[in-house]
């Protein structure tokens, strides 16, 4: 006989249940951080480009990145469309890994599921990733952020959970 799976809504045992909430928590809090990260990078870094022309200092040096050629397996083109489209590809990543997220985190709640550890560590391998090199290369704004989803992710794999779910 199948019984109903548990929700947030049933009556705390043990304390599992209000755990279970903050690993939950946790891996949205990260979750919703990284794709904040990447709107806030499309947003500060590409926007400004579409809706007005650059300061004169940094519209010499992307017209002469236009000018230095780059090819990457086998494409040709030039170092300025290498920089814009990794640019945007890490913004819209970072998106996309937080839209994954949050789907997984609700798909999961709605079943009386956890997120499960494996992919909470994944979550936070990437972000991890992500805050070592803000920290290396971006400003102070994706470090704090970056460093801050790092965190959620691993309270969110190393909180425990509740009995007979992983």
């Amino acid at each position: 006989m199948r019984t109903a799976p548990a929700t947030v809504d049933d009556p705390p045992s043990n304390g599992a249940i209000v755990k279970m909430r903050w690993a939950h928590g946790a891996f949205l809090a990260g979750a919703r951080l990284t794709g904040l990260t990447g709107l806030c990078h499309l947003a500060f870094a590409h926007v400004p480009f579409v809706l007005r022309t650059p300061l004169p200092d940094v519209a010499v040096v992307l017209e002469s990145m236009k000018l230095i050629p780059s090819t990457m397996s086998g494409v040709k083109s030039s170092l300025y469309m290498a920089y814009l489209g990794n640019s945007l590809l890490v913004g819209l990543l970072s998106m996309a890994l937080s839209g994954l997220c949050v789907l997984v985190a609700r798909l999961v709640r709605r079943h009386g599921l956890e997120v499960p550890r494996s992919i909470a560590f994944v979550g936070f391998l990437i972000s991890g990733a992500s805050a070592v090199t803000a920290v290396l290369y971006y400003p102070p704004p994706p470090m704090v952020a970056m460093s801050l989803a790092s965190l959620c992710f691993l309270l969110a794999t190393v909180l425990p959970q509740r009995a007979g779910r992983a």
